[in-house]
């Protein structure tokens, strides 16, 4: 009976580790999505709006595996899906 509730809490606690830590990588993914300086590091056409223009040209530099720091919107090093979140945060309606 001891070992079993022993067995018990051990799992217990893994799980619980287990929740907590992948809680705080997927905040992690979250927050890194977030926009960082406002509207005007998404306008990346420099025409003072955030439209379907300035997707375009993103979806363009993620398509091409660009490293032009301009398009790494969540500022992170890389220029992928991420940046795109940030920019449809930013797009005007």
């Amino acid at each position: 009976m001891k070992s079993s509730l022993k067995s018990l809490l051990v799992g217990l606690i893994v799980v619980i580790i287990l929740a907590v830590a992948g809680y705080f990588v997927v905040k992690k993914f979250i927050v890194s999505a977030d926009v960082q300086d406002g509207k005007a590091d998404s306008d990346l056409n420099k025409d003072d709006k955030v439209d379907l223009l300035d997707l375009n040209l993103l979806i363009k530099a993620v398509g091409d595996k660009s490293e032009n720091p301009k398009f790494d919107l969540d500022q992170n090093g890389q220029v992928n899906s991420l940046d795109i979140n940030v920019l449809m945060k930013n797009i005007e309606k």
